[in-house]
């Protein structure tokens, strides 16, 4: 009869189960089976060293305590250890300093309770060098010790081809704003050329002289917010993220418009849903920024008179700022063209502050939301993160 065997932590063959007690568990745990000619063979040690050897994925098996008791050759070239460095040692030495109070915890409590993690996480090569891996633990249960199946896929590459796609991203956005510029320009140039040639003519009155020249600088400094506005989106900073509450952050945008609309038939309010900390990662400037550029806008479908709502909530991940007016609304065909930095209701202006209050959030790792109906109003929703960290890096989760 045809044995089947594991690799144990020393190397040495072992046979635990028959063929036909391995093919009767497959069979009982996915419902069928199909049989190859050559099953035997594919079982077989050698094959089975073969398999290991040649799958990119590193494989190490602990017990329940996250002891190594098997390192795969492809596990040794990610990390840089021989299997004798680190059989019999904790699997934690592969884990970072700074995740081994909450992270490694939660990756082992939750495989005990659930029977798998999977997710991005940060490990360390020999040597402290760092680096992105895509990590899957898996529980087998069916030895009375138990087992954790450790599989690590190296995907630094990946995350390299994110950043730089990222930054050609910002590049083109850019790159076409640049085009949108020389076509925003042409109009206001073409106007200046063709008075200043009536100027030149000897037969033009001091009357029409001063409606050029008024006419030539409203121009000129339409040029000029031109590209005050395009150098702003241009040189949007990095944000400095901490923890902020944004109780007070959105406090003092509600403060600002309350003292910029009294005595106008535009009010504001605020409120705060449920009694929890409020507390967002943010660059309290840059947000309190985009935010106003959102009231701003809400303030300008009012048309001179409306309410505008400030409104506070969060969830797991995020804080959600909800900016809400009860004015014209969008129309669906326009609604996404509105953080188009050349899409603007407004006779003046390019309508680039949207845009800049878009990238401010993604900046942010948050995102918006919009919804309106024309004559209605426009609802914003702002969603920021209340922590860079993902919940399994910064809570405690039971094995229970």
């Amino acid at each position: 009869m045809t044995r089947l065997f594991f690799l144990p932590a020393d190397g040495i063959m072992d046979d635990k189960f028959s063929t036909t007690e391995y093919l009767r568990h497959i069979e009982q745990s996915e419902g069928h089976l199909e049989y190859a000619s050559d099953a035997d063979y594919l079982l077989t040690p050698e094959f089975m060293r073969y398999v290991l050897d040649v799958v990119k994925s590193g494989l190490i098996i602990t017990d329940l305590s996250g002891s190594i008791l098997f390192f795969s050759r492809t596990a040794t070239e990610l990390f840089g250890y021989q299997p004798p460095e680190l059989l019999a040692r904790p699997i934690l030495h592969l884990f970072l300093p700074d995740d081994l109070d909450i992270l490694y915890p939660n990756i082992i409590n939750i495989t005990t309770r659930a029977g798998l993690f999977q997710g991005e996480v940060m490990l360390a090569r020999k040597g402290g060098a760092r680096f992105f891996a895509y990590l899957s633990v898996n529980l087998y249960n069916r030895d009375p010790a138990g087992r954790l199946i450790f599989t690590v896929q190296d995907i630094d590459k990946i995350k390299r081809v994110e950043r730089e796609y990222n930054n050609n991203r910002r590049f083109h956005s850019i790159s076409r704003m640049a085009d949108g510029v020389a076509h925003e320009l042409r109009n206001p140039l073409s106007t200046i050329g063709g008075l200043i040639r009536r100027l030149t003519n000897k037969k033009v009155d001091e009357i029409n002289q001063s409606k050029y020249m008024d006419a030539i600088i409203k121009n000129v400094i339409r040029m000029e917010n031109i590209v005050r506005d395009v150098d702003a989106f241009a040189k949007i900073p990095a944000p400095n993220l901490k923890p902020e509450e944004m109780l007070e952050t959105v406090g003092d945008i509600y403060c600002q418009f309350r003292k910029r609309l009294a005595g106008t038939e535009v009010s504001i309010k605020m409120r705060m849903n449920g009694d929890d900390e409020m507390r967002a990662f943010i660059d309290r400037e840059l947000i309190t920024r985009a935010l106003s550029a959102i009231v701003d806008n809400a303030y300008d479908a009012l048309k001179g008179h409306g309410e505008i709502t400030l409104e506070l909530d969060r969830d797991e991940d995020y804080i959600i700022v909800t900016i809400t007016d009860n004015g014209c609304g969008i129309p669906p065909d326009e609604l996404d063209l509105i953080f188009n930095p050349f899409y603007s209701t407004k006779t003046e202006g390019i309508g680039i502050q949207l845009a800049i209050t878009k990238r401010i959030v993604e900046d942010h790792g948050g995102h918006i939301e919009i919804n309106s109906q024309v004559g209605q109003g426009t609802v914003f929703k702002v969603f920021l993160l209340i922590e860079r960290r993902r919940r399994v890096r910064r809570e405690l989760v039971s094995a229970k």
